[in-house]
């Protein structure tokens, strides 16, 4: 035992030209992190992670478990939003280092991680260390993997994931008890880091390993059969059911992880099971055909009017409004993409400018997850020629495999049914809500269990990528000596040379092979001439795609003249061998330059300074009379939606300029106008209806309206005054007249409707900015909205309804129609509201119920205190009545109502008005406090306890063990 850190020094110090290579590697990539003191730029990472980051550590300083934040979707349960990731154990570094410093080690240590922990899972495979270090550079700097650090808990489960294979793979192979605790621990942090999904892919390829140990051992019990009859052997008895234990050990892991990480996973699973990704009305797998049968009456479709099929959703025909359905298949991987395996911008670049020109014609759908999947010219064709598909040990078989299997899957739309559709000339290339019918992914979400919640086909090409990386780190020597391998590179070399030469020399004949794909794409019919856009876009991507191919020409002659040198010579081909720092020096400068474009930054006080819409909204609202007494979140909401162009030179409608910084202008405008979560710092609270987990109730009310013949919507005024909406930002639309909402929304009303639902229709709203800004501040307006409800109210005019199944969204789509839509005789909300309570439904009888207020009796309702967690109201009502909160319904709540006279008792919060919290008061002064305990959470805390002694006293027993 005290030999062994003088091995585990001695492993690190025998290593060193992969840390001194990993060292120079990150410096480079990450250099405006670690020395110009930046952040993330692009996606999620500015515009949800960091604010949402700062969020958690807010509330922790404030001296808060962050168990409720009322700063996102007018509230949800923080600890059981599934990227907030609370009880991670790494994101203790926000707590001892300041932001900036602490992103930069958590990113960067994740990436890091990802590349030591592919180095170790190659040498456990039986790789040697040069294949082992070069799998880690390929995998961790590789495209998937590092564009990920625009997506952070996806970051750390491929951190994690080299980790998850090696576990599965000793559960399976030895089973030992110590393996089958560290599988679960492994398990234990995907759900903790906020990934659980990659979790779930790691028992998928953990099925196919025990499928592919199962036919293998049946082969060789069919030869053994064989040999027996013809009485060359001595048959052996042996069970045919060899497997079972081995089922139960990886049983036995997923269910102590689940127990380990009950915590966190206990509150999420009930916060999926309450959101929009529940909402099914018709059954999405075969798990929900039987209940859908068995049910008394099939609900009924809102767009025929029709009862719905069990099978309308799993043939992809899934009843309005299958918000999550449609999400389900986004971000589907095109076959196309592969291309860039190897050469990396083959399609296209998006950053710094806009030169993705395999999105323009159609070869790339517009929802990119990743825009390059390039490791390494040698990775890709020594990975691939690397597959054993049939042969080899079973450790490379179930790699082959679990890389194919997932391959395929990633391609999501792109399946059975889009190729054949498109060989039969029936649609183009573009995406098809059908078109993976049949395919990989397919067949997961019908037939896997729970995993139709999970979104987005892409997310399956991390185990593509990690096997991928493994089979390389272990063939690579073959891969070199195999002499296909150098016609391959040579053909590679070749290709990419002619073909850059015919871009060069030729740039008319690029565009119109481009319009010809794009005409072929779309099934475009006739003579297609290419206008401005086509020609700036093309343009772009020509630059691109020609220096990807003479990166690719060069990378190929390196590696040719580098084999062949090693080829002639008898020199061993080893980590520290001169050929081998060669190679991995090679790799380093082949990733570094083809993927560090991903990594785009902006100074760090771009998003850590209190925007301009913030000072304004600060300055007006700081003497208003609803923000006396407890000091309330501002709720703002940002019209953007359809105004982001990915495909042009357009963002956020704002023009992009000939070599301007596109990541520093998105960073620019989505924060300058309080997008996504960027105003949560401030205290303000962005009302959008979409989100990573959603509510739909609450969804409901913000659900933008298409105006008919153009790509703009706009959003219910009515839902946005119920929700106390502040303040409404529009997006600077640079010189182009009457291209943003802002005008739209002032010309435009529904035929037959009243005009007051949409903004800014009903009451005028003054605003802030009247002045256009400069050019390079992108806030064109920010309007106040004085018809804005009070975070509190009382109504005495109340319709008691039994609760509405979810499910059933024929019968309370015409109930919202009629809210948000009333046209004649509208309800007034600030009088009248519908509460969802079985027991004031049977009180009432299922009547609308109004109580008579007297004449000249005062009625008063303050917020006195507003936390996270803790809500208190002074009500004083003249007649009995319904208070009102805008803030989410949502179980964990609890209410308590103290009287004039000391007296507390509990009272029942209902739902009221389909999304909000009210409670049913008789006349007279309360103080009514609102609490939010979740149950899941203190069972879930109970049980990761338990869990965590169990393994604790499992690794003592099994230390004493071994020192007996």
């Amino acid at each position: 035992m005290r030999a062994q850190p003088q091995r585990i020094l001695f492993s690190l110090a025998r290593d060193w030209p992969l840390h001194l290579t990993l060292v120079a590697l990150t410096a480079v990539v990450f250099r405006d992190l670690l020395f110009r003191g930046h952040l993330f730029a692009l996606r999620d990472a500015s515009a949800f992670y960091q604010p949402l980051t700062l969020l958690v550590i807010q509330t922790l300083q404030s001296g808060e478990l962050p168990l409720w934040t009322p700063l996102i979707h007018a509230g949800m349960p923080l600890l059981a939003y599934p990227t907030s990731t609370v009880l991670y154990p790494p994101k203790l570094i926000f707590l001892l280092l300041p932001f900036q410093p602490a992103v930069a080690v958590y990113i960067i240590g994740h990436v890091l991680l990802a590349a030591y922990g592919m180095n170790y899972a190659t040498r456990r495979f039986g790789g040697p260390p040069l294949g082992a270090a070069l799998a880690g550079l390929s995998y961790a700097f590789g495209g998937y993997v590092l564009f990920q650090t625009t997506n952070w808990v996806f970051l750390c489960g491929a951190a994690w994931l080299p980790f998850g294979l090696v576990a599965v793979e000793r559960v399976v192979r030895r089973g030992g008890r110590g393996d089958v605790v560290r599988l679960s621990l492994i398990l234990t942090l995907f759900v903790l880091c906020g990934d659980a999904q990659t979790g779930y892919l790691l028992g998928i390829a953990a099925a196919i390993l025990l499928m592919i140990r199962v036919l293998r051992v049946r082969g060789r019990a069919g030869g053994l059969t064989r040999a027996v009859r013809k009485r060359r052997v001595s048959p052996a008895p042996r069970s045919r059911r060899w497997f079972v234990p081995q089922l139960l050990r990886l049983s036995t892991a997923a269910l102590l992880a689940i127990g380990l990480s009950a915590a966190q996973l206990l509150p999420t699973l009930e916060l999926v099971r309450r959101s929009e990704r529940a909402e099914d009305v018709v059954p999405r797998s075969i798990w929900g055909v039987s209940s859908f049968l068995l049910a008394a009456e099939s609900p009924r479709r809102i767009d025929t009017g029709k009862p719905a099929n069990w099978y309308d959703a799993i043939l992809g025909d899934p009843p309005p409004p299958a918000r999550h359905d449609v999400q389900r298949w986004l971000f589907s991987v095109s076959p196309f993409a592969t291309a860039t395996l190897l050469s990396p911008s083959i399609l296209g670049q998006p950053f710094p400018n806009a030169a993705e020109w395999g999105i323009h014609v159609g070869l790339q759908p517009k929802q990119v997850w990743v825009p390059s999947l390039y490791a390494g010219l040698l990775t890709a064709v020594g990975g691939l020629l690397a597959l054993r598909l049939r042969t080899g040990r079973t450790v490379d078989r179930w790699l082959s495999w679990t890389a194919l299997v997932f391959l395929l899957g990633s391609f999501g739309v792109y399946g059975p049914v889009w190729l054949c559709n498109f060989i039969g000339g029936v649609s183009g290339l573009e995406l098809r809500f059908t078109g993976g019918i049949g395919g990989v992914y397919w067949w997961m979400n019908t037939f896997l269990p729970g995993f139709d919640a999970f979104r987005f086909p892409a997310k399956l090409m991390i185990l593509f990528a990690a096997p991928l990386s493994i089979l390389f780190g272990l063939h690579f020597e073959a891969t070199l000596r195999f002499r296909w391998a150098g016609r391959i590179l040579a053909s590679i070399t070749g290709l990419a040379v002619v073909a850059a030469l015919g871009v060069w020399l030729s740039p008319d004949l690029w565009t119109e092979f481009s319009m010809a794909i794009l005409k072929t794409a779309y099934r475009l019919e006739g003579t297609i001439k290419p206008n401005a856009e086509d020609v700036a876009t093309l343009g772009r991507g020509r630059n691109a795609v020609l220096k990807s191919l003479c990166f690719t020409s060069c990378v190929g002659a390196a590696l040719l003249l580098i084999r062949l040198l090693w080829l002639r010579s008898d020199a061993a081909l080893t980590l520290r061998s001169g050929y081998g720092i060669g190679l991995l020096v090679l790799l380093a400068v082949d990733v570094g330059t083809a993927n560090a474009w991903m990594i785009q930054t902006v100074p760090a006080s771009a998003l850590l300074d209190k925007p301009r819409a913030a000072r304004l909204l600060e300055t007006a609202l700081s003497a208003d009379e609803a923000t006396q007494g407890a000091e309330l979140p501002v709720r703002v909401y940002e019209d953007r939606r359809e105004l982001i162009h990915y495909g042009d030179r357009f963002l956020f409608g704002q023009a992009i300029e000939r070599g301007e910084d596109r990541a520093a202008a998105e960073v620019t405008i989505s924060h300058g106008c309080l997008s996504n979560l960027h105003g949560t710092i401030w205290g303000i609270s962005p009302m959008v209806s979409s989100g990573t987990v959603t509510l739909p109730e609450y969804q409901a009310w913000l659900e933008p309206l298409s105006i008919a013949g153009g790509r703009r919507t706009v959003a219910p005024r009515r839902g946005l005054d119920l929700w106390g909406v502040d303040a409404f930002t529009f997006t600077w639309m640079g010189d182009r007249p009457a291209a943003g909402n802002l005008e739209l929304l002032k010309q435009w009303h529904p035929t037959g409707q009243d005009p007051s639902p949409f903004v800014p229709g009903g009451e005028p709203t003054p605003s802030l900015s009247s002045a256009e800004p400069a050019r390079n501040a992108y806030l064109r307006d920010l309007r106040l909205n004085p018809s804005a409800f009070p975070r509190a109210w009382v109504v005495h005019d109340v319709l008691p309804l039994r609760p509405l199944p979810r499910s059933e969204w024929a019968k309370y789509q015409p109930l919202m129609q009629k809210l948000l839509y009333p046209g004649e005789n509208a309800p007034d909300l600030r009088r009248f509201a519908i509460v969802e309570d079985e027991a004031l439904f049977k009180t009432w009888g299922g009547k609308r119920h109004r109580e008579p207020v007297p004449n000249g009796r005062p009625e008063s309702i303050a917020i006195s205190t507003y936390e996270p967690t803790r809500v208190r109201l002074e009500v004083e009502l003249a007649a009995p009545g319904l208070v009102v909160l805008a803030d989410q319904f949502y179980a964990g709540w609890t209410a308590t109502r103290e009287t004039a006279d000391g007296e507390t008792t509990g009272v029942p919060i209902v739902r009221t008005n389909r999304a909000m919290r009210g409670i049913y008061l008789p006349e007279g002064r309360h103080l009514v406090t609102m609490t939010y305990r979740p149950l899941s959470v203190t069972i879930g805390s109970t049980v990761s306890g338990l869990s965590f002694i169990l393994c604790f006293a499992f690794a003592l027993t099994r230390r004493r063990g071994r020192r007996n």
